[in-house]
């Protein structure tokens, strides 16, 4: 039962608004039955079928008994003269990336897409995921020393664990640093205080900083480039990498006019700076699996007296959250590889800057209002886990 729930809200739930999200299941049900009425029926899950897949056809054997009965084989185990249902689009499954797809019949649905072909007969469910342009990589390190399907989760908790290391490093270094390494090596690796002086210009009241958007094009560089890392691209990937950051730029941007108006308002003084630290962190986690983003964080002026800034970090990184999930739901109803690119982004981002950890926002946030820290974060993390690693 909790499983049939879990695939009809993460299925379904982008069509609630515009017709009854059990007539979509129920819709994409009585496809497969009809397909599947007087055949002799193989399912084939593809090797890469993602988990809504998974979950999906899961949901359907669970309500209609008539396809309870059809055995499910491998893409590498199909047998002799069977009508196949296809379970993964071309990017998931091998036997679809192998078929001429240019005249199937195609119906749209909430969760994806279903391809009908005639002759020979095959049916393909796959969604959107099936037929874009990337797929997640099977050759990164943790491949073969634990399932795939853990593979985003460990990649997250080694990420973690890496932030947990430099927390304990950064007391390491302010105790023995002075002694053993040069000030240039510390100015490197500590959290920068905030600079009076800046090259730039101010408009409206605003600080632009030369710095500032060094740093923001950095770090969405170092993104963009773990990100590319992460999937297998049929396209160029330098174009994919081009199309990333200009895309990072736009988020964190956005992100950082926000919080120069917000500055303008209340009077402060802040300023984003990028974090090398937090670039290798970056880098490690797309080579693991699972990208964060990192390779930056916001420093004020007053290092103390956090009371105007932790409410504006606040709502800066919900709206960003909240704008997260209105790119994940328009993805799909309506998927391009720009809003995943910005979903991606721009739910990740609060995600890290709500841990509790220097140097990020949460801290802060916690310190200011742990009422507020605790009704927002396990809502922001279990959405992140839901979208990034369950899906």
């Amino acid at each position: 039962m909790r499983r049939s729930l879990f695939v009809v809200l993460m299925i379904l739930c982008s069509t609630a608004v515009f017709s009854s999200p059990w007539s979509d299941a129920e819709a994409l049900g009585e496809e497969i039955r009809a397909f599947n009425e007087g055949e002799d029926s193989v399912i084939v899950l593809g090797d890469k079928a993602s988990n809504i897949e998974k979950l999906a056809l899961s949901y359907f054997r669970d309500q209609y008994s008539d396809l309870r009965d059809i055995p499910i084989v491998s893409e590498h185990d199909i047998p002799p003269n069977k009508t196949l249902i296809l379970i993964g689009g071309p990017m998931q499954n091998g036997v679809t990336a192998s078929l001429d797809i240019s005249s199937a019949r195609e119906n749209t649905f909430s969760a994806g897409k279903v391809l009908f072909i005639d002759t020979p007969k095959y049916m393909i469910f796959s969604d959107y995921a099936g037929f874009e342009n990337r797929v997640k990589r099977q050759d990164g390190p943790l491949s073969g020393l634990i399932p795939e399907e853990w593979i985003p989760a460990a990649a997250t908790l080694i990420g973690l664990s890496l932030l947990w290391l430099w927390h304990i490093l950064e007391k390491l270094f302010k105790t023995v640093g002075r002694v053993f390494l040069s000030g240039r090596v510390m100015k490197f690796v500590r959290k920068q205080p905030l600079s009076e002086y800046f090259m730039g210009f101010e408009l409206g009241g605003m600080r632009f900083k030369l710095r500032e958007w060094i740093s923001i094009l950095l770090g969405s560089i170092v993104f963009a480039w773990a990100v590319s890392y992460t999937y297998l691209l049929s396209t160029d990937t330098f174009a994919f990498i081009l199309t990333n950051i200009a895309v990072n730029i736009g988020v964190f941007g956005i992100r950082d006019l926000t919080r120069l108006l917000y500055d303008k308002i209340f009077g402060l003084h802040t300023e984003y700076r990028f974090w090398w630290w937090g670039a290798l962190v970056t880098t490690a986690s797309g080579l693991l699996g699972s990208t964060f983003a990192l390779s930056g964080y916001v420093v004020g002026k007053d290092t103390n007296d956090k009371s105007k800034e932790s409410p504006v970090a606040y709502a800066i990184n919900l709206v960003t959250f909240l704008v997260s999930v209105i790119l994940f739901f328009w993805n799909i109803i309506s998927p391009t590889i720009i809003i995943q690119m910005a979903m991606v982004l721009s739910m990740t981002i609060p995600t890290i800057q709500f841990l509790p950890l220097e140097p990020f926002s949460g801290k802060h946030i916690y310190r200011w209002n742990k009422k507020v820290w605790w009704f927002t974060a396990p809502i922001i993390f279990l959405t992140y886990i839901a979208v990034n690693i369950v899906i």
